[in-house]
């Protein structure tokens, strides 16, 4: 069984976790037991953190210990607290079946003094099989949640109020004003990556999903924070807008006619934000990608190379539509192709690699400046420039392919960074492409 052990293990915790799991895979579970009794608070601190382990590769190897699981639960340490309600989380996910009969031992934990245990425990709660009623018991919990001090804890609580609108959206109701008061929350969760606004407001376009007339009242007032004259305060409501309105048209149509002025906002990070909206939106929706691509080649010739980068991006995303304007982002994109950005370059070859397929006047000439990239000083550019050469079975680019057959160097994707080859490998396979293509045409 493959375990996944902690790095800061040091030898005497790796060894007592290989005794552990030995005695749990071969059924001695008491051996376990017998471990966790007693008054050393090391040994069980030890312990629970292995058991997270263990749960991680497989959870039913803990079922024999269940119930002293939620023993210690109660546990005096709060650190073993919180490891073992982790590591039942890890079990709820798998098979909440096995922890229904300990509800109300986890609403018990809502009052914990520990964060993790508190946020972990409404997490468990979730997985459970709830009726309203309880549900109904939850929400207060939920709110005081959403007003800790503690930001892990507010964010926790707001992607629980989404999970439960999916059961009874009229029972978070009363909770959306403050979850819009939380999109205003500056903190960062830096564990998380994220900050706990953008967690709220993830929580929020679920909520819209199911009824956007319940969110609509704060899109509406991040649409009043357009006009601000602080261009922070501009540019982090394009960002809110951004997560309430992506997945629900009729948000979105409140919201459109309003940032495509942004796309020229005298400040950079907000036009930044806008181009990066309708990126997403336009790649989504063909009729939004219209109505911005206008802006979007203007920002193509934008004086801030960010923005520039931009555009160039998200004109490839919109460019899987049928949009006959897309044919003026062609001369702005052969431009790019050149950009001092290696970015910016491989993101005009991928673009230019789609509209040169709709648009055939523009195809010898798209495939002529995409040859030329194959000798990009970047593999990254070449790469993509093989790969989009050998989509779009261009033969005339068969030689120039070969002459970069034995390429060395490592391509790091640019869509797909963990992905890593070599440019040759990428050119052997373009030719490929190329050639089975040309069969299939003759």
């Amino acid at each position: 069984m493959k375990y996944h052990m902690r790095y800061w293990w040091d030898d005497e915790t790796v060894a007592e976790f290989s005794r552990i799991a030995g005695f749990l895979e071969n059924g001695n579970a008491d051996e376990v037991l017998r471990l966790l009794e007693g008054d050393n608070v090391s040994k069980k601190q030890q312990i629970s953190e292995i058991l997270i382990v263990i749960a991680e590769a497989d959870y039913k190897l803990l079922i024999p210990i269940l119930p002293k699981l939620m023993e210690l639960t109660e546990d005096k340490d709060q650190r073993v607290r919180e490891d073992i309600v982790f590591a039942l989380l890890i079990i709820a996910t798998k098979s909440p079946s096995l922890l229904q009969r300990f509800r109300s031992q986890f609403v018990k934990l809502l009052s914990d003094e520990s964060r993790f245990v508190r946020g972990h425990s409404l997490e468990i709660l979730l997985y459970l099989e709830n009726s309203k009623e309880f549900l109904v018991q939850l929400i207060p919990k939920i709110y005081e949640f959403l007003k800790d001090d503690d930001s892990w804890l507010r964010v926790r609580a707001a992607f629980t109020a989404a999970e439960i609108a999916y059961e009874d959206i009229e029972l978070v109701k009363p909770l959306i004003p403050t979850l819009a008061e939380l999109l205003d929350d500056k903190e960062e969760l830096l564990t998380e990556r994220a900050r706990v606004w953008e967690k709220v407001a993830d929580a929020l376009s679920l909520i819209a999903k199911i009824d956007a007339k319940l969110v609509k009242p704060v899109v509406l007032r991040f649409i009043k924070r357009l006009k601000d004259d602080n261009s922070e305060v501009r540019g982090k409501a394009i960002s809110v807008l951004d997560r309430l309105t992506q997945d629900c048209p009729e948000l979105l149509e409140l919201v459109v006619p309003e940032l495509l002025r942004h796309l020229e906002d005298e400040d950079r990070d907000v036009r930044l934000e806008a181009v990066w909206f309708f990126a997403t939106a336009g790649k989504k929706r063909k009729e939004i990608a219209e109505r911005a691509l206008p802006g979007l080649l203007r920002c193509l010739e934008d004086g801030d190379e960010l923005v520039k980068t931009a555009a160039v991006s998200a004109l490839h995303e919109i460019s899987c539509h049928e949009i006959e304007l897309l044919r003026d982002a062609i001369p702005g994109l052969i431009e790019n192709l050149v950009n001092e950005d290696m970015y910016i370059r491989a993101y005009a070859v991928d673009a230019l690699g789609y509209l040169g397929e709709r648009f055939q006047d523009y195809r010898s000439l798209i495939i002529s400046k995409l040859i030329e990239r194959l000798d990009d000083e970047e593999p990254l550019v070449r790469g993509h420039a093989a790969i989009v050469l050998g989509e779009m079975g261009a033969t005339e680019a068969v030689e120039a392919l070969k002459a970069h057959v034995k390429d060395p160097k490592l391509f790091g994707d640019l869509f797909h960074p963990s992905w890593m080859t070599t440019v040759g490998e990428l050119v052997e396979e373009a030719i490929r492409k190329i050639e089975e293509r040309s069969k299939r045409t003759d």
